[in-house]
């Protein structure tokens, strides 16, 4: 071939590359047909030229030959639905709707194709059931489906099985799929149905409503710690026909007089609304509850029990200094606040105060962390903290969590020294003949010898230990295989 002249040699004009691309793209091509490409390289280009015109080759070496075959006729798109009669499309709502009493149903899948018939346009299309007949299949490519059901979600988390264009499929526990796109109903709620093409990685998918409408309740005993609430709803078992719904079903938990009067004549439970909250441990109640979807005359009693407080668990000492130490601890009772006291070596109280539990909760860790501060070097401590709920007049505290500290001597630093980067707050200098500078910005050089420094600049050295001879700066290398470092 000679200046673009590629017509009747080959089907498409030649694509050129410089090394930094080395791949191209031939669409356009025809479905189920042998293929050969021809690469070489070439020596120099006068001009870059992809749409056909004169290019000048000065010199080209032999090339290599790649042979392959396209695949027939792949699918366009997928689209997926219900036809077994049990699933009924709801338009106003865009959704399928079924019934959980149904307890299963078959998803009918169909492909969007180019149509294989000679002399068809490029938007012709042909729709076709999945899989494919055997006929079909001498035309068309069979897809591989894969099917997916789960709830939707904007973000992905770690139950995510699927991305969507526009979020994420969640794992459910109201309904699963085999490999053939039946689904097994188990709960009440709505989910999301995809199958997937892994070949082409085409999907399609449909909204299917799970739908339950509870004919009986049965009331449920439930121990609430101290300070936990629950919706009453979630007191009792709702069934539709003999089987327990799970999920999102319809209640409305009917609070009339005699309700009211329960929980207003007791000293363990309060009710919000439709919400009843544990104030005070070591209760029982029983209420009669009926919902409005069940029937007003259908009414089941509950059993309520209060324990006391979660204690505190994990208490331990973080950063002990001479002067200060930081405690952090785990909880996972529902406290309003936490009472901290610290006693000295000889027993006595030298602290007591109660913090707010969202003051001392970090959100980044999951823990509570509390700093203590005014202490004196090289001493005794011992911190008891416990968990608090109510107010001066009913107040209860969980029991106490204990944790025996000793203060150090006086430290060289009150932070870590153990990052060159500037940012930690610490100035690390370098020397070298006439030259100085902060070490990450220094090029060094192998082979020569370079005095460290570590500048009080920032504040944050406590030359005290100097003089008190309490520590030390000890200077190590990370890597001795590429530098060493002596105090």
């Amino acid at each position: 071939m000679k200046n673009q002249k590629w017509k009747g040699i080959f089907v498409t004009d030649p694509y050129f590359r410089s090394n930094t691309r080395t791949s191209a793209f031939f669409g356009d091509l025809e479905p189920n047909t042998e293929y050969t490409v021809y690469v070489r390289n070439v020596s120099e280009t006068g001009e870059f030229c992809e749409c056909g015109e004169k290019c000048q080759i000065t010199e080209s070496v032999a090339g290599a030959v790649k042979t392959f075959k396209t695949t027939k006729i792949q699918v366009r798109y997928i689209d997926l639905g219900f036809e077994d009669g049990k699933a009924v499309y709801d338009y106003d709502e865009d959704e399928y709707k079924v019934k959980l009493s149904d307890k299963n149903t078959t998803a009918s899948v169909y492909g969007i194709f180019k149509d294989g018939v000679d002399g068809a346009d490029e938007d012709d299309e042909v729709y076709k059931k999945l899989p494919l007949s055997k006929e079909d299949q001498k035309t068309y490519l069979n897809p591989k489906l894969k099917y997916y059901v789960g709830t939707f979600s904007n973000v992905a988390t770690k139950d995510t099985i699927f991305e969507l264009d526009d979020g994420y499929l969640n794992k459910t526990s109201i309904a699963s799929i085999n490999g053939k796109g039946k689904l097994t109903l188990k709960g009440v709620g709505r989910v999301y149905v995809v199958a997937y093409d892994t070949v082409s990685m085409y999907y399609g998918y449909e909204i299917l409503d799970i739908t339950a409408s509870a004919d009986s309740i049965t009331g449920k005993t439930t121990t609430l710690k101290l300070g936990q609430s629950m919706e009453l709803s979630d007191l009792l078992t709702y069934k539709e026909g003999g089987k327990v719904l799970t999920g999102d079903y319809d209640t409305r938990v009917i609070v009339d007089e005699a309700v009211t009067k329960a929980f207003e004549e007791n000293e363990f439970f309060n009710l919000y609304g439709t919400t009843v909250v544990a104030v005070k441990s070591n209760g029982t109640l029983q209420v009669p509850l009926s919902d409005a979807y069940v029937g007003a005359d259908k009414t089941a009693v509950v059993t309520l029990k209060s324990t006391a407080l979660e204690p505190v668990k994990g208490l331990k000492t973080n950063f002990v200094t001479d002067q200060a130490v930081a405690l952090e601890f785990t909880y996972a009772g529902f406290a309003k606040a936490f009472r901290v006291q610290v006693t000295d070596g000889r027993g006595d109280l030298m602290k007591d105060v109660q913090i707010e539990a969202n003051e001392l909760y970090n959100y980044s860790t999951g823990k509570y962390v509390y700093s203590l501060d005014g202490l004196t070097q090289k001493s005794k401590y011992t911190v008891s903290i416990t968990a608090v709920y109510g107010n001066e007049s009913a107040k209860e505290e969980s029991k106490a969590t204990k944790k025996t500290f000793t203060t150090t001597a006086i430290p060289a630093s009150y932070i870590g020294l153990g990052k060159s980067d500037l940012n930690t707050g610490v100035a690390i200098q370098i020397f070298h003949k006439n030259r100085s500078g902060y070490i990450n910005n220094v090029t060094l050089t192998t082979g020569n010898v370079y005095t460290l420094n570590v500048t009080n600049e920032y504040g944050n050295l406590n030359l005290g230990a100097k003089y008190a001879q309490t520590d030390t700066l000890t200077w190590t290398s990370s890597n001795k295989k590429v530098a060493t470092v002596k105090a």
